[in-house]
């Protein structure tokens, strides 16, 4: 089942390969995906006009992660790797 905030969604979550990452601002904008110590573990650049993206997550390990869009500070989102 999809979890979202008020402006970004992730699924699968829990998830153990890809994330998927849909954001609801029409222009272009920026996330970040942050390890529980607040170390940046990938950034995702959303084009201007795209609001999805798909994030290969090979390499993180698992547990919890925050995805935080750039300049929302409200829009956040935990996830989880399994």
């Amino acid at each position: 089942e999809p979890r979202h905030s008020h402006c970004i969604q992730a699924y699968p979550n829990p998830f153990s390969g890809s994330l998927n990452l849909k954001t609801y601002f029409a222009r272009g904008s920026s996330a970040k995906i942050l390890d529980v110590l607040g170390r940046i573990v990938r950034i995702i650049d959303f084009e201007a006009g795209a609001q999805q993206s798909t994030i290969d997550t090979s390499g993180m390990t698992p547990g919890l992660y925050l995805v935080s869009l750039d300049g929302y500070p409200a829009c956040s989102i935990k996830v989880i790797r399994r």
